[in-house]
């Protein structure tokens, strides 16, 4: 399977272009970040990788509007 997620935090984050889209970045990284969040938690550790991993996933973005840079994906999504 192909990364859908732009990691490099050089680059601008990813804009998501539909529902379909965003619902597939969020399944994708809610199965990468479960991955060790126990010991995470336990440990009090940030998890910084994961929150950049968000940041450039253009998950933030969802609920801006198209006309200021963001999806703006529905709210059923």
């Amino acid at each position: 399977m192909t990364s859908v997620i732009n990691t490099n935090t050089e680059e601008k984050a990813d804009v998501i272009r539909d529902d379909t889209q965003a619902i597939a970045i969020a399944h994708q990284l809610a199965a990468e970040f479960v991955k060790g969040d126990s010991e995470r938690d336990r440990q009090g550790k940030i998890p910084a990788l994961e929150v950049n991993k968000y940041s450039q996933s253009g998950l933030w973005g969802i609920t801006v509007p198209k006309e200021y840079g963001g999806a703006f994906v529905s709210n059923r999504a």
